[in-house]
C-alpha cells in the first residue's frame, strides 16, 4: 500500500470515529464546536441528524429531484456560512426547516419564471382548468411563507408533516399552549376578510388531519 492511499484511509477512519463519538452530542454543543473551529465532523453530524427532515421540507414544495437536491444543499450552505444566525441551538431543527422552506420557494419561483419564458418562446404547455393538487400545495406554501415563524412552523409541522402538537412543541422548543394558540390563530383568526391562507387554499374544512402536500 502506497503512502497516499494509507493517508486517505487514516483520514477516513478518523472521520468515522469522530462521527460515532459525536452521534449522541446535543445540537447546541455541535453547533458551538462548528462556530468555534469550523469542526467538519460536527457539521457532518448535524447534516446526518437533520438531513432527512430538510429533504422532506424541500420535497413538499418542489417536484423536480434536481431542484430538491439543490435546495437541500443550499439550506446547509446557509448554516455553514452563518452558524451564528441560529440563536438557540436547541431549535436548530426548526430553524433548518424554515430555511429549507424559504429556499425551496425561491427555487420554485425561478422554475416558474423559466417555464414562462419557455412558453413565450413558443413551447407548448398543457393547459389545466383547475389547479392540480401539487400546484394547490405550492400556493399553500406561498401563503404560509407570508406568516411569521411563530404561526408558520407549527402549522407546517402539525398539518403538513403530520406531527402531534406535543411533537411540534418539542421540535420547536416551545410549550404546548403556545403551539395550540399558533394553530388556532393560523387556521382561522386575525385574517380580516375571508378565510385564513390555510383554509383558503387546500385544507379540508373538517377537523381531521389534512391530506399531505407531496
Amino acid at each position: 500500500m502506497t503512502r497516499e492511499p494509507l493517508s486517505q484511509f487514516v483520514r477516513q477512519l478518523r472521520r468515522t470515529l469522530d462521527a460515532d463519538a459525536l452521534a449522541a452530542v446535543p445540537d447546541p454543543e455541535l453547533l458551538a464546536a462548528f462556530r468555534r473551529g469550523r469542526d467538519p465532523a460536527a457539521f457532518e453530524t448535524l447534516i446526518h441528524r437533520h438531513g432527512p427532515k430538510v429533504l422532506a421540507a424541500c420535497g413538499k414544495v418542489l417536484a423536480d429531484p434536481a431542484d430538491i437536491e439543490d435546495a437541500f444543499q443550499a439550506t446547509f450552505v446557509v448554516l455553514m456560512r452563518d452558524p451564528g444566525a441560529v440563536r438557540d441551538g436547541r431549535r436548530l431543527g426548526g430553524w433548518l426547516y424554515g430555511v429549507a422552506h424559504r429556499v425551496s420557494l425561491k427555487a420554485l419561483t425561478r422554475r416558474r419564471r423559466r417555464e414562462e419564458i419557455e412558453a413565450r418562446a413558443g413551447q407548448k404547455r398543457e393547459a389545466a382548468s383547475d389547479l392540480s393538487w401539487r400546484e394547490a400545495c405550492a400556493v399553500l406554501h406561498e401563503e404560509l411563507d407570508k406568516l411569521p415563524d411563530t404561526y408558520r412552523l407549527p402549522l407546517m409541522l402539525c398539518y403538513l408533516d403530520g406531527l402531534s402538537r406535543d411533537e411540534a412543541a418539542r421540535r420547536l422548543g416551545r410549550n404546548l399552549n403556545s403551539i395550540k394558540k399558533a394553530l388556532e390563530t393560523g387556521c382561522g383568526g386575525g385574517w380580516g376578510r375571508g378565510a385564513s391562507p390555510c383554509r383558503r387554499v387546500c385544507w379540508p374544512r373538517s377537523r381531521s388531519r389534512a391530506r399531505p402536500c407531496r
